[in-house]
């Protein structure tokens, strides 16, 4: 069964020419991993009435940074900077809050195991994310990103140009409220067209956004950005961006973030100091929340 692809059209002609016998053979004979751990969320299964909602992020006082004191339900939130600058600090630090103040939250890497990310937020911050999982608001999902190109490739080089691919086929536990996918940049230097690449974001991102969820996308930078995203399309997609910076200062470097951009609100412009401690990220105490400055 496809993670991140499928023709719509497709399916349901194979639906429709299968036997009630068949159907529950083709169930019983799916693979574990997907018939036990997780079911398949769609778009239009997700929430059957959409409902405007702000959500904190929980990072320290981010929050008090943008004149909403949140982000709206359905916000696509770009994270971007490079390495070494808090990127995956700062979006689990906002679903490990989050999770323990009730809500659903899930982490999904392109990259690192769920194990050892686990490991790395308890051993560095603290973080224990077991009772949650096992409360049953919290989870960390590793998908292949060879995998998914290959698949989404392959059902582009079937298409018309008429039908969209249905992306939305994720094998999620439960319908979140925050969502980390880290990191597109690794997705991306596995598909082998770059047009291919775009017309998948833009689907994953309309995807996300019917979730009504705030969703959280890694994007990986230089160190001293200009262009936020792989290919730059991202930044012009999401609704949010918030960037990471690791500024060498003569012979030093500090941290600094910056709210690039946010609809639907004001923020604090300019750079915003910030330290990554023993209880993740925090800003510095000089740092002002003037809104505006």
């Amino acid at each position: 069964m496809n993670l991140f692809g499928k023709r719509a059209e497709e399916k349901q002609k194979a639906k429709k020419s299968l036997k009630k016998e068949d159907i529950a053979s083709e169930i019983e004979h799916e693979p574990v991993s997907i018939r036990e751990k997780h079911r398949i969320i769609k778009p239009n299964e997700a929430r059957e009435e959409k409902q405007f909602e702000l959500l904190p992020i929980r990072v320290d006082a981010f929050d008090k940074l943008i004149s909403s004191h949140g982000l709206e339900r359905g916000s696509i939130v770009l994270i971007a900077g490079g390495a070494g600058t808090g990127k995956t600090t700062f979006c689990f630090q906002s679903i490990f809050e989050s999770a323990l103040a009730g809500e659903k939250c899930i982490y999904l890497s392109f990259e690192e195991e769920p194990e050892k990310i686990k490991k790395h937020m308890k051993t560095n911050y603290g973080w224990d994310v077991a009772p949650l999982e096992k409360k049953g608001n919290f989870a960390i999902i590793k998908f292949d990103p060879l995998k998914v190109a290959k698949t989404v490739e392959a059902m582009l080089e079937r298409q018309t140009g008429e039908l969209m691919i249905e992306v939305a086929e994720l094998e999620l536990p439960f319908t979140p409220d925050r969502l980390v996918i880290d990191s597109l940049s690794a997705l991306s230097v596995t598909f082998e067209s770059e047009q291919k690449f775009r017309r998948y974001v833009k689907e994953l991102f309309d995807m996300l956004e019917s979730y009504n969820c705030v969703s959280f996308v890694i994007s990986e930078t230089t160190q001293d950005p200009t262009v936020y995203s792989p290919q730059g399309i991202d930044e012009f997609l999401a609704d949010v961006v918030l960037v990471f910076y690791n500024i060498k200062i003569r012979n030093k470097r500090m941290n600094a973030a910056e709210i690039l951009k946010i609809r639907s609100a004001k923020q604090v412009k300019g750079l915003i100091p910030y330290t990554i401690g023993e209880e993740g990220i925090k800003l510095l105490s000089s740092t002002s929340t003037d809104l505006e400055q």
